[in-house]
């Protein structure tokens, strides 16, 4: 832990290297997609409905199965 600031400067020198083809990178890329005006997109309430529905559905589920199973287990004695 007492080397970090010295292996994180020796990195930094090893890939000093790289600046200049990244800069060029994303001017390129700034250049062909150029920043596109932000969109706001609100969820409505019905949004909400949905991941509750994915967990209630299968409790609902094992619930009717189990007092089925249970109603035939209790007639079957």
């Amino acid at each position: 832990m007492g080397k970090a600031p010295e292996i994180g400067a020796n990195i930094k020198q090893q890939l000093y290297v790289f600046d200049r083809p990244l800069a060029a990178f994303h001017e390129l890329e700034s250049a062909l997609m150029p920043a596109a005006p932000t969109v706001a997109v609100e969820s409505s309430k019905i949004g909400m409905v949905t991941p509750v529905a994915a967990a209630i559905t299968p409790a609902v589920a094992q619930s009717v199965l189990f007092f089925a199973t249970l109603i035939f287990f209790m007639a079957g004695q």
